[in-house]
C-alpha cells in the first residue's frame, strides 16, 4: 500500500501485520499507485516521481523518466514492460511514458486534450490492448502503450481516480469539480457499451 510523504507500507503474512517504509526521504512524493508484476519486482508512482523494488518493497530505487510535469499512475505487464503516466491539467499535455528495462529508460508520447489530467491506465499482454483514464476521457493503446489515442469521452472533465475493465464495461470513479479533483462531490461513472453511454452514481460524502 503506497500514500503520503513516500510511504509504503508492505505485508508478509497476508495482512496480519504491517511495516512502513520511506521510498524517498528528501522528496516524499505523494505516492498513488503501486503495481507488482512479480513477487519481487514492484513499483509505486506519484507526484513527480516514480521507484521501483527488486525485493518485494523492503527497498526501492527512484526511476523517474526526464522531463515529467506530474506523475499518477503506473503499470506494469512485467517485471521490464510497463508505463507510468500522468499531466494534463490545465495548458499541460498529457504524458505517457514507456519503459522496456524496468526504468532505465523511457520514451514518451504526449498527448494535448484540454484540461483533462491523465490518473490510471492498464494493460493487457496477450492482447496488446490497453486503457487509460484522464478528467472525462478514455484513452486506448492497440500496442501495448506504444501510441495512445483518445476512445471515449466519460462526461464532465472533472477528476477520475481509477479505471477498472471488464470487456465491454468500465466503472471509473470521479471527484471534485475540476480537472485536478477540487471541490466536493463524487462517485462513480459506469458503462456496459464500451464508453458510448455512462451512468453516474453520485455518492453522499
Amino acid at each position: 500500500v503506497c500514500g503520503y510523504n513516500g510511504m509504503v507500507i508492505r505485508t508478509v503474512d497476508g495482512g496480519l501485520t504491517w511495516n512502513g517504509s520511506n521510498v524517498d526521504n528528501i522528496k516524499k512524493p505523494q505516492l498513488e499507485s503501486i503495481h507488482f508484476p512479480t513477487q519481487s519486482v514492484g513499483y509505486t508512482s506519484g507526484s513527480k516521481n516514480i521507484y521501483r523494488t527488486a525485493n518485494g518493497g523492503s527497498s526501492w530505487q527512484e526511476v523517474t523518466p526526464s522531463g515529467v510535469v506530474s506523475l499518477w499512475g503506473c503499470y506494469f505487464v512485467s517485471a521490464n514492460l510497463g508505463m507510468v503516466i500522468g499531466s494534463g491539467c490545465g495548458s499541460s499535455k498529457q504524458q505517457f511514458f514507456r519503459t522496456t528495462d524496468g526504468g532505465n529508460s523511457w520514451s514518451e508520447t504526449q498527448d494535448s486534450i484540454p484540461n483533462s489530467g491523465l490518473t490510471d491506465l492498464i494493460l493487457d499482454s496477450s492482447t496488446g490492448l490497453g486503457y487509460a483514464v484522464g478528467s472525462g476521457w478514455l484513452w486506448r493503446t492497440l500496442n501495448l502503450g506504444i501510441t495512445w489515442q483518445t476512445f471515449m469521452p466519460t462526461g464532465q472533465q472533472i477528476w477520475h481516480e481509477e479505471i477498472t475493465n471488464r470487456k465491454n464495461s468500465f466503472l471509473i470513479p470521479f471527484s471534485g469539480t475540476t480537472c485536478a479533483g477540487a471541490g466536493n462531490g463524487g462517485g462513480m461513472r459506469f458503462s456496459t457499451n464500451n464508453g458510448t453511454d455512462w451512468t453516474n452514481y453520485t455518492t453522499p460524502d
